[in-house]
């Protein structure tokens, strides 16, 4: 520029001054609109998620706006608030009512790339980008070795009662889109997308414990969120963690409803002699076998059953690292 062209103020706040507003402008002209991704392979089926853009200009991460490199992992977070509607986070009127306690405000010193969640008004889950990928999140703190926060891209998962099956499905095969999204784009290996849990572990992060925590509701763990991201074994240039013995999609499960009869809850036991078959949902018919539990097998029952279309009653069980419908006509307590 010449002298007549450059601003006369160009102290370094006054340019990151201007910097901010930049980003401001951009982010208002291009608020709620869906970014084109493309879809990633998972089996046969080709899947797509809209990532909706809205930054969040007034937070003081944004407006601090601290460059980051090409990142070199990604950091997978859970709200740990029983809430999963994204406008308790995001003031997107246009997904649904917007919680006052929303992180677009200047007070607000904890920011990540991404929001998966819940849009009452939409009726499904989606993902808000809320900062550039070219700027360090406020997400995970700091371990004792650093932060994650100066090499990685992290999201939030919207955390509800922890307890409804068919939300976290879709929630974590959406996390796993995302991720594949992200690995692509910047070359990321699978080994490298670690969980907050892990990456305090790792002496990159604060002492939090999800999303594992919600990940073991479900009898999973980064091991298998990891395995089940498209495309992926799970442990390319990682910690090679072979994860839960629950190794396919959460999604072949029968969604568990909230039939519940605290006189099942407790051990049971297989009592016909032939054994007993866990399978995926209630009915013998409609649902495969993961497997035939023999005769003096033990299982436990929080208290959670389905009915087939005979009526027939079906308690929902674990064993070992695995999780399933047994018919209870065949248990014993």
């Amino acid at each position: 520029m010449t002298k007549f062209e450059r601003p006369a103020n160009q102290s370094a706040a006054n340019q990151a001054a201007r910097g901010n507003k930049g980003r401001e402008v951009y982010a208002r002209c291009h608020k709620a609109q869906p970014a084109a991704a493309e879809g990633a392979e998972k089996g046969d089926k080709k899947i797509a998620y809209k990532i909706y853009k809205h930054y969040l200009t007034k937070n003081r991460c944004y407006k601090t706006g601290k460059k980051l490199a090409k990142p070199s992992g990604i950091v997978v977070h859970s709200t740990g608030c029983n809430n999963k509607n994204v406008t308790r986070y995001v003031d997107m009127a246009e997904l649904g009512t917007v919680s006052s306690n929303h992180w677009n405000r200047d007070n607000i010193s904890k920011c990540v790339h991404f929001i998966i969640g819940w849009s009452p008004a939409l009726k499904q889950v989606v993902i808000v980008q809320t900062l550039p990928l070219d700027i360090c999140c406020w997400g995970c703190g700091s371990g004792s070795r650093g932060s994650y926060n100066a090499s990685h891209i992290q999201f939030e998962i919207c955390e509800d009662g922890l307890t409804d099956q068919a939300y976290f499905a879709k929630v974590m095969e959406t996390a796993q889109w995302l991720c594949r999204y992200l690995m692509d784009m910047y070359d990321i290996p699978a080994g490298k997308v670690v969980s907050h849990k892990e990456a305090h572990a790792n002496g990159y992060a604060s002492n939090h414990g999800d999303p594992d925590h919600w990940l073991k509701k479900f009898d999973r763990d980064m091991g298998w969120f990891r395995k089940n991201i498209p495309g992926s074994t799970g442990d390319e240039e990682g910690t090679g963690d072979s994860g839960s013995g629950n190794t396919g999609p959460i999604s072949k499960l029968q969604t568990v409803t909230q039939k519940k009869d605290a006189s099942l809850k407790g051990t049971w036991t297989v009592s016909d002699p032939t054994g007993a078959e866990l399978r995926y949902g209630a009915g013998a018919s409609k649902y495969a076998s993961m497997g035939n539990l023999p005769k003096g097998t033990k299982v436990n029952c929080y208290g959670y059953y389905e009915l087939d279309a005979s009526g027939r009653q079906w308690l929902y069980v674990t064993y070992g690292t695995k999780v399933g419908f047994i018919a209870k006509s065949i248990l014993k307590k």
